[in-house]
């Protein structure tokens, strides 16, 4: 497994039941999953891979108000729902423990859209998590490594697969298993 990149500002990727995929950008402290963290691409490439891969697709709308969030459009018009670890800004006791929601796409991707090594890094969001929500907590329910311990510590109480499965009937099939998410030590 690799080492939590602790500092460096990166975007891993998950997808929901649906099929959904987005990416999630670190901010150099927030969670990742484990089975991202012991794929055999390095987690810091992953953004230079969808930029490599994808294609510009779409429009892409800001649902947050910073000055520049051109990077964020960037991954966004690739047809990703675009996450962001706002809780780097945060005290411990304001820290709300999530990734938020920064960018939207005007036509999402479905991750039978993205090339096999995109697909197979992409991590399943636990149940009832779903891409284009709000808020996205990572963490909560599953081992995850990051800079500090949230306050929920590294609790694991499922394994969700680490293959991203293409369709919800699949997804639901394979609930019966776990995964993990951490942060840095």
């Amino acid at each position: 497994m690799q080492d939590y990149p602790e500092g460096i500002d990166l975007a891993w990727l998950a997808v929901d039941d649906s099929g959904a995929p987005a990416a999630f950008i670190t901010a150099g402290c927030g969670p990742i999953p484990d089975a991202v963290l012991a794929q055999p691409n390095d987690v810091t490439a992953i953004e230079n891979l969808l930029r490599t891969l994808l294609p510009l697709r779409c429009e892409a709308s800001l649902c947050v108000d910073i000055p520049n969030g051109e990077s964020y459009l960037g991954l966004c018009r690739l047809g990703l729902h675009v996450y962001d670890w706002t809780d780097v800004h945060l005290s411990t006791a304001r820290s709300q423990n999530t990734y938020e929601l920064v960018a939207v796409p005007a036509s999402p991707l479905d991750i039978g859209q993205l090339p096999p090594d995109l697909r197979e890094a992409a991590w399943l969001l636990a149940e009832g998590q779903v891409t284009g929500a709000e808020r996205i907590r990572v963490g909560a329910t599953e081992a995850t490594r990051s800079p500090s311990p949230s306050d929920d510590g590294l609790a694991v109480s499922r394994d969700l697969p680490r293959i991203v499965l293409p369709t919800a009937r699949d997804a639901a099939r394979a609930r019966g298993a776990s995964s993990t998410v951490r942060s840095p030590a």
